[in-house]
């Protein structure tokens, strides 16, 4: 009876760059170590992916005719480097000499040949070097699992056990990521200080993430850099409103942004690790916007080239590494309603309530957008000063402040978007909106109550 022992299917590993020596991997005990690991950047001007060496330590005794069976999972093996024959090593004076019978993409086929008689085929070991994978199969199937299996030349098995015989010889991995949990903005923006500020009181906040590059990869992208940007309102920052664009004062923005915009802020050619961003409210004139940040990233690099050899044929290359991803937030210490939609106008009766239904008193405060005049809220003032608990009409007060702004409801009718901010709790605030239209033949009325962002 044929002696049954446990084999083990070995993993051989590139080290390090293009003719470094290789080590094995016993995956006896499930683990997947030192399988040939490359960078999906920068091996993408390579066609095929080179396997470290696949090892099986026979673990039976076999014969003249036993078939050996190598499978391939998750990519497609380039036929033309498959190792047509193989004589092991005689360690155990029963070298084994294997033979290709069938080779596919998927599946390679050898049967034994020649066994040099004397000793035993227990602990000899068949290689296949030089295998290599379309790198495409490779990448789209993340991972390359080799699995080995043997059988007599009557398809009965053998060399079986509970050890696995299987093993990810190749991995897919990009090169360029985010560290997990980057530092968020997170200011809260000080209706006492009229916006302008944040709490404590304090005019700067900071947001952090870390690009990282794993140059450890097999075929490593290399001359990199990241391109930034970091998408918000920072209309708010401008100093000089003459002239078009955003003008801001050194030190306003770190590091020095590249280029900034109402809506975004962006920094080109920026190194691999810590990417600190800065934002300090002292040099604005305007009122500092409660609001979300977005951030994105692209790798710039030179890839690995065409050969094994770093260099041959190396093509640039992008990589967007974050799309808009959050990076915060800043908030208010206040109630803030927006009333979206309110007509003014000679036969227009706008009805606008204020309610406080909490303890606390504080300013209430108004910004506007005309509508087809404005495309951002413009400030309007205080319309109360520490305005206490209860229901305030503020009709009147609004119709001033709109009137102080040049438009006249009383003569001229306008529709406008209106932002009422309360420095109390969010919660304690509520805002009743209506209109009345009333002409001739007509008498309307829309109420809504809009509680606080």
């Amino acid at each position: 009876m044929e002696n049954m022992f446990k084999k083990t299917l070995l993993a051989l590993a590139i080290t390090g760059f293009a003719g470094s020596a290789l080590a094995a991997a016993d995956i006896k005990t499930g683990s997947e170590l030192n399988a040939v690991e490359f960078s999906i950047e920068g091996s993408a001007s390579k066609v095929n992916i080179l396997a470290g060496d696949v090892e099986v330590v026979l673990g039976a005794e076999y014969s003249v005719g036993d078939i050996l069976t190598f499978t391939f999972v998750g990519g497609a093996a380039d036929i033309t480097t498959v190792p047509s024959n193989y004589t092991t090593n005689g360690v155990a004076a029963g070298s084994v000499t294997v033979g290709l019978l069938n080779a596919t993409a998927s599946t390679l086929t050898y049967r034994v040949t020649e066994i040099v008689s004397g000793g035993t085929t227990i602990g000899e070991t068949v290689v296949l070097s030089g295998l290599e994978f379309t790198r495409a199969s490779v990448v789209a199937g993340s991972t390359v699992v080799a699995t080995y299996a043997a059988a007599t030349s009557t398809n009965q098995a053998i060399d079986t056990s509970s050890t696995t015989s299987s093993a990810t010889i190749i991995e897919a991995t990009s090169q360029f990521t985010i560290a997990a949990s980057p530092t968020l903005f997170d200011a809260v923006v000080d209706v006492e200080a009229q916006r302008l500020a944040f709490e404590g009181p304090s005019t700067t906040d900071l947001a952090a993430f870390t690009t990282v590059s794993d140059g450890a990869l097999t075929y490593p992208a290399t001359a990199i850099d990241f391109d930034v940007s970091l998408a918000g309102n920072f209309s708010f920052l401008d100093e000089d409103a003459d002239t078009a664009g955003i003008q801001i004062t050194a030190g306003q923005v770190l590091p020095a942004p590249t280029t900034i915009t109402d809506s975004a802020i962006t920094w080109d050619a920026v190194a691999v690790g810590a990417h600190n961003i800065t934002i300090k409210t002292d040099k604005a004139t305007d009122v500092t916007p409660t609001q979300k940040f977005y951030y994105a990233v692209t790798a710039n690099f030179t890839d690995h080239g065409t050969a094994e050899a770093a260099g041959t044929g190396a093509t640039a290359g992008t990589k967007a590494v974050a799309t808009n991803s959050a990076l915060g937030e800043w908030t208010l210490n206040g109630s803030v309603v927006e009333i979206p939609y309110m007509p003014f106008g000679p036969n227009t009766q706008p009805i606008i309530y204020h309610t406080n239904d909490g303890s606390q008193s504080g300013d209430i405060t108004m910004r506007y957008m005309v509508e087809g005049v404005d495309t951002s809220y413009q400030d309007a003032g205080t319309l109360v000063s520490q305005a206490g608990p209860g229901v305030r009409n503020l009709l009147s007060l609004v119709n001033a402040a709109m009137l102080a702004e040049g438009y006249n409801s009383a003569t001229t009718g306008f529709k406008v978007a209106l932002e009422i901010t309360t420095n109390v709790p969010a919660d304690d605030v509520k805002v009743t909106a209506a209109a009345k239209v009333t002409t001739s033949d007509s008498d309307r009325l829309s109420i809504g109550v809009i509680s606080s962002n």
